[in-house]
């Protein structure tokens, strides 16, 4: 039996760049999570806080910062794509990064069958149905059922330690 004791040490917290710099060094894939609002105005944010979430039922989960401009849109429609973006698509991934007011302006893309842009050209596209809707801090956590997807060959754009990169 272990009979080791632990003692509550009180550690300072991580501050928010230090934390960013930190976590910069987990190579991400690059999305850009598409949406409309309730009058169909297109909106469309670049993101690296993707996951995959359950196999059964396919659930997706995003994190989308609570100042985004197209939080609201996406909780209006309540639909949503995560386009996984491909080597090449660079100015895609820093146009929706901007903020604006249509960042898919000269972006070619189709409607999906949710009725949300699908950027042409990306790698993997899941097209979701907002399910759940929870605070995580700075950040709303979305989870959402993938309704449909797509994929095209290619290699996927990366993020590390804040510039793009390539396998």
């Amino acid at each position: 039996m272990n009979n080791a004791h632990h003692q509550a040490v009180e550690l300072p917290p991580i501050r928010g760049q230090e934390f960013r710099r930190l976590c910069g060094s987990w190579a991400t894939g690059v999305a850009v999570l598409t949406t409309h609002d309730d009058e169909g105005r297109r909106a469309a944010l670049t993101m690296n806080a993707v996951t995959s979430l359950s196999l059964d039922p396919p659930l997706m989960l995003v994190c989308v910062a609570n100042t985004s401009d197209t939080l609201m849109a996406l909780r209006q429609s309540g639909v949503f794509c995560i386009n996984v973006l491909a080597v090449g698509q660079e100015e895609i991934a820093a146009r929706c990064a901007a903020k604006g007011s249509d960042k898919l302006e000269r972006i070619p893309y189709r409607v999906g069958v949710t009725g949300v842009p699908v950027i042409e050209g990306s790698l993997v596209a899941l097209e979701c149905r907002l399910i759940n809707d929870v605070s995580g801090g700075d950040h709303r956590i979305l989870i959402g059922e993938v309704v449909s997807g797509y994929d095209s060959p290619g290699a996927p754009l990366l993020y590390f330690r804040g510039n793009y990169a390539r396998l």
